[in-house]
């Protein structure tokens, strides 16, 4: 009986003092994108509380779906992150490897680190990357002569009619500042904090004017319409600036070549009659731009982008046609020229005026379109 004990407590001695026989449940992984992030929780959500570089060859303990356990390298005071890696950041390069040593010590830390990238797990952003943003909103434009003397031709008619015994029975006197403002760019990004844009954009600025005047008998209707548009042709630096996942500042700097238009309607209408005049010119030239805005990211490779754009573009230069219509057919001739500003004094004081004529008068000016001013633009940034 003490023979066939003997071997049944040896077996158990053996057993308490030695670890199973088995195998390994330890991964090798390296991290194959330019930064990983390790989170306390395997959960895109959960806090991200370090990171590994591209290269960086870890250890995994433990398999929950996609997400492997790790223990990040001790930092110089020999504390060490333990935490989850996504495996769409990593390569598994054994299933089975030789154990290793723990570490001496262990912790989490309460706060991520300070430099957390910006990119979500499953969107590798080594190297180059590209991105395309759309967006659009208000414009505010300052002007120039050119919308002076959009204000100054309502007036300087309705003086006009006044000498001839009018009254004025109500005048609406508009500028061309408010409109709206388009772009849309695609983005090289050489890195996650600096990029080059290169893209066009539609800008608009426009204003309406009116009058009503009656000498009792007969009624003037006085009506303009102008709209300045331009089309820039644009070339960004855009930088980035991220503050969490899921937050960015950003900006641009950059020039462009724009091509403009200046369309400006004039109607005089005296029922049954009316005649009406129409400027159609254009020009181009060069201007700047520069923008500040917020990147809120719902997802690795879409964000909602807001941002305040400024810009310096005066615009001179516009040539184009005149054409008069009306009832009865006026006897004036389209005529072909340079659009010109000039002022004039009127009772109320000096107005300004723009017209066409086929070479510059003498003591006039070029009119000039100023679209410096800024806009209030929201869209989506989208990357690839």
């Amino acid at each position: 009986m003490k023979k066939a004990i003997f071997p049944l407590v040896f077996c158990f001695l053996v057993f308490s003092l030695y670890p199973p026989f088995g195998f390994s449940d330890e991964t090798k992984l390296e991290v194959k994108v330019s930064r990983a992030n390790v989170r306390l929780k395997p959960d895109l959500n959960a806090s991200v509380i370090g990171s590994a570089e591209q290269g960086t060859v870890l250890i995994s303990t433990e398999r929950i779906g996609d997400w492997f356990k790790v223990d990040l390298p001790p930092d110089a005071s020999g504390f060490v992150v333990t935490g989850y890696i996504h495996l769409s950041t990593v390569n598994i390069l054994a299933e089975k490897p030789e154990p290793v040593a723990p570490p001496a010590k262990k912790t989490t830390p309460p706060t991520p680190p300070a430099d957390i990238p910006e990119y979500e797990e499953g969107a590798p952003r080594s190297g180059m990357s590209f991105g395309f943003r759309l967006l659009g909103g208000l414009n505010y434009a300052s002007g120039g002569n050119i919308s002076d003397g959009h204000s100054g031709l309502m007036q300087g008619w309705r003086a006009f009619a006044m000498l001839f015994g009018y009254a004025d029975n109500g005048t609406n006197i508009g500028a061309m500042h408010m409109g709206l403002g388009l772009e849309a760019d695609f983005i090289l990004n050489f890195t996650k904090n600096l990029g080059v844009g290169i893209g066009a954009g539609y800008i608009t600025a426009g204003g309406k004017s009116d009058a009503e005047l009656s000498d009792g008998t007969d009624t003037l209707d006085l009506s303009q319409k102008s709209t300045a548009s331009a089309i820039p042709i644009r070339l960004s630096l855009c930088l980035n600036f991220p503050v969490s996942p899921m937050m960015s500042f950003i900006a641009d700097v950059g020039g462009g070549f724009y091509l403009t238009k200046v369309v400006s309607t004039f109607r005089m209408e005296s029922l049954p009659n009316y005649t009406q005049q129409k400027v159609d010119t254009s020009a181009s030239g060069i201007g700047f731009h520069g923008g500040l805005g917020l990147k809120v990211n719902f997802s690795p490779n879409l964000g909602l982008v807001l941002m305040g754009r400024g810009r310096y573009a005066k615009i001179k230069g516009f040539e184009g046609d005149m054409t008069t219509t009306g009832d009865p057919p006026p006897s004036a001739t389209p005529v072909s020229g340079v659009l010109y500003y000039e002022e004039i004094t009127l009772p109320e004081g000096t107005v300004g005026l723009v017209g066409l004529e086929t070479t510059l008068p003498t003591g006039t000016e070029e009119a000039v379109f100023d679209f410096s001013g800024f806009g209030l633009i929201v869209g989506i940034m989208i990357g690839f």
